[in-house]
Formats: structure tokens, C-alpha cells, sequence
């Protein structure tokens, strides 16, 4: 009983979390013109004792959500019977989470924007920005719910791209479909990933430690951030990796997930390795080089429908230079002499250590996947 009790907490809350948004929804009928930066429970008026009031137990909920998963995680081989169980607990508390309107980050509208240049008006998003169409005296909904990045071109690779203009081609110019289309994708995309680790480790736990994780559900089901793509295709090259030993559908889905984003361009080393770790260390080296080159090719091939020049790969290294709420943006705003120190040097060392860590693995006697972890 007690164990039923605890997964009946978590689903309660997780509903809960969803019922600011849905009494949004129902007074508004639209999320044009939604404010991204509202409080935690979607109030305007964050000085008012109820707004307070309600954003304390909004926060307070996500602090007992987290403590109920670390029990979950703890209980799990008396809470669940079988993966089956796990899975549908998974997708019910998502589907919450799902419904939760993305109030901590605007870039899902800058994703259905830019994505609605290319499905809606055939643009090339590496070379047009919203603002250029509505400086043409283009009036969209969707082009004017952007947001502050409408004035940059793409800063994702081409794949992202790909992926969210087929989306986008379902939203009819809606703003709420589209919306709601985005959602739906994340929501499936984070089940498979549920699936995928449990047919790469076959343990309950780690599923759990995924799938039910508040940070993960808030990033990827409310706020919609591409990275669950990039998790998904690198899941994928992971498991050809372990459990299929596969190097041509390895180097497939790890160019993919670069396609997304290319930071991470950081695992392909490291998988390569622990492909060929049976080899000498010269063989090592010559094969994750053939196969490396094989990735960067198949990386340029995906920019063939967007390419005019080799703008089209500068951009989006863009992504590098941005400023988030970060320690990075604090040090800019408050001790510039400071973060332009550690800007001049800190990628130098980041690449001097990965240098480091590639070349302890490249003649390592035995390379495991602990090791590479």
C-alpha cells in the first residue's frame, strides 16, 4: 500500500504542476503573446500575496516531486514488477509535464519561427532571419511570437533544422498547433529514450534516473529544448556501439546528432576508441581517423540543401559566443575584466584537456566502457 501510495503522490503532483497552465490555456485560448518569463505559476502580478503565495507551493511541489523520484529510484524493485509497469508510469507523469506551457525559456517559439521560414515561405534559414520577413510587412502569428532571436539565422545544424520544418509543416500557420505538435514529438521521443536505455543497460534504474527525472521533463517536455534530439540519435549510436558493434550505423547517428548540434562533435573520439579498442594503438588511430573523416563527410552532405557558401557552416558555431543565465553572463555583467580572461583562455584549455583524455584512451592496454564514460 505504501508503495502505491508513493507513485500516486508523484502522478498527483505532476497534474498538480499542469494546472497553471491549463486555466492559462482556458482563459486565453492561445499562446500568442505568451510571456516565456511569467512567474512559476503563470501570474503577472508576482507582488501580489497570492502570486507569492502560489508561486511557494508551485516551487514547493517540484522540491517534493524531486524528493519523491530519489525514493523511486531507491524503492524501485519494490515498486515495479517489470520495465512494462515503469514505462507507463513514465508516460503518464510526462504527459503532465507535457501540458506544462514552456514558462522558463523562449526558445521554443525562436525554434517554431525559424523552422516556419523554411515550411512556410521556402527560406533558407542559414541566410534569412524572421526579422527580414517582417521587415517586408509580413504579418504571421508565428513569426511574431519569435521572440528576441528573431533577428539571427539559424544557429542549429542541419538536421535540427530538417526535423523541426517537417514539424512546422503540420502547424498550418498556427501558432498553438505548432505548439502543440512540438510537444507531442518530445513527449514520444522521450519514451523511445526510455526504451533505448533499457535495451542498452537492462536496468530499471537507470530508466527511472532518466525518464522521471524533474530537471530532464522540465527541459525537454515543458521547455522543449532540442537536446532531447541530440540524446536520441546518440542514444541510438550507443547502443550499434554496445550491443550491436555496428561502426557504419555508430558513425550514422553520431554525424546526426552532430547535425543537431555539433558540441557534440565531443563523443565522437571517445566512441571510435571503444569501437576499436581490440586494435594496436596505430591501428587505433588509423581507424578512428577513417572513421572521423567519414562522419565530418556525412556532416557536409546533410548542409547540401541549405548550402550557398560556406556561411552556411560558420553560423552555427554562432551558438558558442551566446550568453545564457549563466555563471558566464553574471561574470560579463558584473566583472568584465574578469570573464574576458577566462574567455580568452577557457576554450584553449578545454581543448588541451580533451586532447589529454583522447590520448589516455588512444594507449590504454584495455579500454572499457567505464573508462570511456
Amino acid at each position: 500500500m505504501k508503495n502505491k501510495f508513493i507513485i500516486l503522490c508523484i502522478v498527483v503532483i505532476s497534474i498538480m504542476l499542469c494546472i497553471p497552465s491549463i486555466l492559462y490555456m482556458i482563459n486565453n485560448k492561445t499562446v500568442e503573446g505568451f510571456n516565456a518569463y511569467y512567474t512559476y505559476t503563470l501570474i503577472k502580478n508576482n507582488n501580489s500575496s497570492i502570486g507569492i503565495l502560489n508561486g511557494i507551493v508551485f516551487v514547493g511541489s517540484l522540491l517534493l516531486f524531486a524528493v519523491l523520484y530519489f525514493n523511486i529510484i531507491k524503492e524501485e524493485k519494490k515498486l515495479f514488477n517489470n520495465i512494462k509497469e515503469i514505462i507507463i508510469l513514465i508516460a503518464i507523469v510526462s504527459f503532465f509535464f507535457m501540458l506544462i506551457l514552456p514558462f522558463l525559456s523562449s526558445d521554443i517559439y525562436y525554434y517554431i519561427g525559424d523552422s516556419w521560414l523554411v515550411a512556410g515561405y521556402g527560406e533558407n534559414p542559414y541566410y534569412t532571419t524572421v526579422k527580414d520577413l517582417q521587415n517586408k510587412g509580413i504579418n504571421d502569428s508565428i513569426l511574431d511570437n519569435t521572440g528576441f532571436w528573431g533577428h539571427t539565422v539559424s544557429i542549429y545544424g542541419p538536421i535540427w533544422n530538417s526535423i523541426a520544418a517537417f514539424m512546422s509543416s503540420f502547424s498550418v500557420g498556427n501558432l498553438n498547433v505548432a505548439l502543440l505538435t512540438f510537444k507531442i514529438a518530445a513527449f514520444c521521443i522521450h519514451i523511445f529514450n526510455c526504451y533505448i536505455i533499457y535495451k542498452i543497460t537492462k536496468s530499471n534504474k537507470y530508466v527511472l534516473l532518466y525518464g522521471l527525472n524533474p530537471l530532464v521533463l522540465l527541459k525537454f517536455l515543458t521547455g522543449l529544448h532540442n537536446d532531447i534530439y541530440l540524446i536520441f540519435f546518440l542514444l541510438i549510436a550507443l547502443y550499434y556501439l554496445i550491443k550491436k558493434r555496428n561502426i557504419f550505423l555508430v558513425v550514422l547517428f553520431l554525424a546526426l546528432s552532430i547535425g543537431v548540434k555539433y558540441c557534440y562533435i565531443i563523443f565522437v573520439p571517445f566512441f571510435l576508441l571503444y569501437y576499436f579498442r581490440n586494435e594496436n594503438w596505430p591501428k587505433r588511430i588509423l581507424y578512428c581517423m577513417a572513421s572521423g573523416v567519414s562522419i565530418i563527410g556525412l556532416i557536409l552532405l546533410f548542409y547540401i540543401p541549405y548550402y550557398r557558401d560556406t556561411n552556411v557552416l560558420i553560423t552555427s558555431l554562432a551558438q558558442e559566443k551566446k550568453l545564457s543565465q549563466s555563471i558566464s553572463l553574471y561574470l560579463f555583467l558584473n566583472f568584465e575584466n574578469i570573464y574576458n580572461y577566462i574567455e580568452k583562455y577557457r576554450l584553449i584549455f578545454f581543448e588541451l584537456l580533451t586532447v589529454v583524455l583522447v590520448c589516455l584512451q588512444v594507449f590504454r592496454k584495455k579500454i572499457t566502457i567505464r573508462s570511456i564514460m
